[in-house]
């Protein structure tokens, strides 16, 4: 499932990346599939998604994904390629 571009908000600062409709329901539904004891969001994120705009409960998941299989780089988004977006498929 290829991403376009990045998903979510660069942490700290908090600023949104691209944030593509389609791009954040491919990230919503993997992280939605795995169980937050795994570190996913357990189908936790629901709600409308708007483009250019990551809800608070994605990025919260990208970042809870992030601590769990990524403790030393939490960016705060998913890139489109990457560590990141291959472990969410792989799980």
């Amino acid at each position: 499932m290829p991403l376009r571009a990045r998903v979510g908000r660069h942490a700290p600062a908090g600023s949104q990346c691209q944030n593509w409709v389609e791009d954040q329901q491919i990230v919503i539904a993997l992280l939605n599939l795995i169980p937050k004891s795994d570190g996913g969001a357990g189908a936790g994120i629901a709600g409308r998604v708007v483009g250019g705009i990551a809800s608070e409960a994605l990025c919260s998941a990208i970042l809870t994904f992030q601590k769990k299989y990524f403790p030393a780089h939490q960016t705060g988004f998913i890139e489109p390629v990457g560590a990141g977006i291959a472990k969410l498929e792989e799980l």
